[in-house]
């Protein structure tokens, strides 16, 4: 079952991890996070994006799919 582990430090720094989503659906899960917390008035500014190595396999497979039907639609 997805879980998302918000960590808030001694600064105010907000961490959010998200655990046990397939592919993109955690970018999803931040997006409805962050619509949630709106209807309370807070809001939160990513400073950096750290996706785990299972996005990053997508994010290169997509890209590598993408470069390839480029050169194809080129070649033609």
């Amino acid at each position: 079952m997805p879980k998302v582990i918000v960590t808030i430090d001694e600064n105010g720094a907000v961490k959010r991890d998200y655990h046990g989503y397939e592919g993109e659906s955690c970018l999803l899960a931040d997006e409805q996070l962050r619509a949630q917390l709106a209807q309370y008035g807070l809001s939160l500014e990513t400073i950096q994006l750290t996706p785990k190595p299972e996005l990053q396999v997508l994010q290169h497979t997509l890209t590598s799919s993408l470069q390839a039907e480029q050169t194809i639609i080129q070649e033609e």
